[in-house]
């Protein structure tokens, strides 16, 4: 990985610190994912005091027509880091296993270590994580209006798994950041700073 840049934000629903940080790490090999030992997007959760976060995750391609990958969130109190390691790390026995699943008697790889694999200098893409206040966000209601968003825009899902909810005002003032979405689509920080 060549960068990554880390920035405090204002959350739009007006809630938390404004001490609250969104990073994003530019991934330019799988390895930057798939590598458990000095992996460099832990190393910056870490150097930026995110690893025991929750929030809302975005997993990006760089140069798309279709650029996201998966959107998330994380509400485990372990937070963000332990996560990444079972998502990535684990083995496919985890339920919460990003590598893949028992399908008929064998495991497969999944379709999203499918796409992290797609990664290079050449088709660079973004892992970004948006840092909630545990007692004022539930990450889990960001992830499903910033799937929403991406089904109104692509007309499509990402490849999050879970059927998501239809309602569209459900908790719509719940809300933690709704300008995620539209940040991460425009390769953009809260300040519309870019970040590639």
């Amino acid at each position: 990985m060549s960068s990554y840049l880390c920035k405090k934000y204002d959350a739009d629903s007006g809630r938390g610190s404004g001490q609250e940080k969104v990073i994003s790490c530019l991934l330019t090999s799988p390895d930057d994912i798939l590598n458990g030992e000095n992996n460099p997007v832990l190393s910056a959760l870490t150097n930026e005091g995110l690893s025991s976060a929750i929030g809302t995750y975005f997993y990006r391609f760089k140069n798309d027509s279709s650029p996201f990958i998966k959107i998330g969130e994380v509400t485990r109190k372990e937070g963000i880091e332990v996560r990444f390691k079972r998502g990535w790390h684990g083995t496919k026995r985890y339920s919460d296993s990003y590598l893949g699943k028992k399908i008929n008697g064998s495991y497969e790889d999944s379709d999203f270590l499918n796409e992290i694999r797609k990664i290079s200098l050449d088709n660079p893409a973004y892992f970004i994580f948006y840092q909630h206040i545990t007692s004022q966000s539930h990450p889990k209601i960001d992830e499903v209006y910033a799937y929403r968003m991406h089904k109104r825009l692509y007309k499509s899902g990402t490849l999050s798994p879970e059927r998501m909810n239809g309602n569209p005002l459900l908790a719509r003032k719940l809300i933690w950041h709704k300008s995620s979405f539209a940040e991460v689509f425009r390769r953009e920080f809260p300040d519309g700073s870019s970040y590639g």
